[in-house]
């Protein structure tokens, strides 16, 4: 299933505001720093793993409490360069199928 849309809003950055530093952990044999944020309820809904040197967050375990499971995100890369112009074009074979939403 394909779906094309103009994207009209910037990615959030979130804020980690409500995070709490609960410790030191180790992911893929390196020493992170561990976070996890709270929910208006009081409820621990997000882990967050950034690493020591400049504190960049590499994964966020994210529990989907409504749909029974937790979702992983692993980031591999913050702004490093400029990004290819191609890189979000799709092949035609894809754009053969896909539904424009306006």
């Amino acid at each position: 299933m394909c779906f094309e849309r103009a994207s009209n809003f910037t990615i959030p950055h979130p804020t980690f505001d409500r995070a709490r530093y609960i410790g030191k952990a180790e992911l893929e044999f390196n020493v992170v720093d561990h976070w996890i944020e709270r929910d208006m309820g009081g409820r621990d809904y997000l882990q967050i793993f950034d690493r020591v040197d400049n504190h960049y967050v590499i994964r966020m375990d994210l529990d989907e409490t409504r749909r029974d499971h937790v979702v992983r995100f692993e980031i591999h890369e913050w702004n490093a360069g400029a990004q290819d112009p191609t890189l979000f074009n799709l092949p035609q074979q894809i754009l053969a199928i896909c539904t424009t939403v306006p």
